[in-house]
């Protein structure tokens, strides 16, 4: 029988497609394959620093209430100036029209 880590330096193995697809589950599961390969079994302390720890879900964020939009302060916008036309005044949209 050979030694865990020699067998798992040599075989270059990727703990975490090993474990999936040998359909390990539990430390009996891994202690049964590794018998079948002829591997001495490491202790369940090596087993379970193998096993992923699953991340928690993060809280998701409460959404910002929307800020109120703001409105146009007009003082500060210039006034519509009339245009003349053929020696009428003609205020705003009116100007680009014809008649």
């Amino acid at each position: 029988m050979i030694k865990w880590e020699f067998f798992r330096r040599r075989r270059r193995l990727n703990i975490d497609s090993w474990l999936s697809s040998s359909k390990i589950k539990s430390y009996d599961d891994f202690c049964r394959v590794l018998r079948d390969l002829g591997v001495v079994v490491p202790s369940i302390d090596v087993y379970e620093a193998l096993i992923p720890v699953p991340k928690p879900k993060p809280k998701p964020k409460p959404k910002p209430k929307p800020k109120p939009k703001k409105t146009k302060n007009h003082k500060n916008e210039k006034p519509t100036e009339p245009t003349v036309v053929d020696g009428d005044y003609i205020i705003g949209d009116e100007a680009g029209l014809d008649d």
